[in-house]
């Protein structure tokens, strides 16, 4: 793999990046928030022949049919190019030619370049590390992983372990991996505290249902909605039919969807999305705060 990284920290602007991605025949691209893969998306073209996007806002059946759409056209060597957040690169399996990786934690890097020339079907594979002019980066552990690497890239081989050790050593004087104190709380055995506190994956996400016209299978996602509404003891077995139409919004993603009467609550802890969905960004969320960034 050849790493490209940014001279002298440089920034790039989205319009610069999009002329680089269209210049090649496949592309992956990714970025570090769902608000930047739509600008990107959308500076590239909406409607560019082979132009896909995938991120947490599209429910569990569109990213498996978008991704089986992608494969198809990698493997009949068609124009194909991705813009996509994080949730590309882990337990995705597609093989770009090029790849494009906004400046993020280095082991998040490492994870993108495994999907470029993942099949070894040219003699080295290209990733590109930029920095966006808006660079906007999640906040906590993500955003001190990408400021270490920014800092220490210029000494980087990418080749030897050494490097990892030493950004993983750098990481963890700056991050506190056990910030509810568990390690405390089981010294002293206080059992019912790490009970309490423990969660192997901490979220506050909610789960929103999407039934629309693009959906795969309407009668059966819409019979299963009305069953659960009708038979709430036997939750767990129709939600797990739902699965593959939800998407987790965060509690402010969903406050403001609630206010803005874009969801509407099935039963308690679980909500139905009414608002309109894009076929290719999926949820729009934009438009609540900024009507005129909207996606529609």
């Amino acid at each position: 793999m050849d790493y490209h990284w940014p001279e002298n920290n440089t920034p790039i602007s989205w319009e610069n990046l999009a002329s680089q991605i269209i210049a090649e025949k496949q592309s992956l691209t990714i970025v570090n928030t769902r608000k930047d893969a739509v600008t990107l998306a959308r500076i590239i073209g909406e409607d560019m022949d082979g132009l896909f996007h995938l991120s947490t806002l599209m429910y569990g059946a569109h990213r498996k049919n978008t991704l089986i759409a992608i494969k198809k056209r990698l493997e009949n060597n068609l124009p194909c190019h991705l813009v996509a957040t994080q949730v590309v690169e882990a337990g995705v399996d597609v093989d770009f030619a090029v790849g494009f990786r906004a400046m993020a934690p280095l082991d998040s890097i490492v994870q993108a370049a495994g999907r470029v020339n993942r099949e070894g079907k040219n003699s080295i594979g290209r990733m590109n590390i930029f920095i966006p002019e808006e660079n906007k980066i999640p906040q906590g552990a993500y955003k001190i992983g990408a400021d270490i690497t920014a800092a220490l890239y210029s000494t980087f081989d990418m080749y030897h372990p050494d490097t990892y050790e030493h950004y993983f050593t750098e990481l963890y004087r700056h991050i506190d991996v056990d910030q509810p104190k568990i390690q405390r709380m089981q010294e002293n055995f206080d059992y019912p505290g790490v009970a309490k506190h423990f969660s192997m994956i901490k979220s506050d996400a909610f789960p929103v249902v999407v039934i629309d016209s693009i959906t795969e299978d309407l009668d059966y996602a819409e019979a299963a909605l009305s069953e659960l509404q009708q038979n709430q003891f036997a939750a767990r077995k129709i939600l797990r039919k739902l699965q593959p139409y939800v998407v987790n919004l965060h509690h402010f993603d969903l406050k403001t969807a609630v206010e803005h009467g874009s969801v509407a609550e099935i039963i308690p802890g679980l909500w139905r999305w009414l608002g309109a969905y894009h076929p290719l960004f999926g949820i729009d969320l934009d438009s609540f705060l900024n009507p005129e960034m909207g996606i529609f």
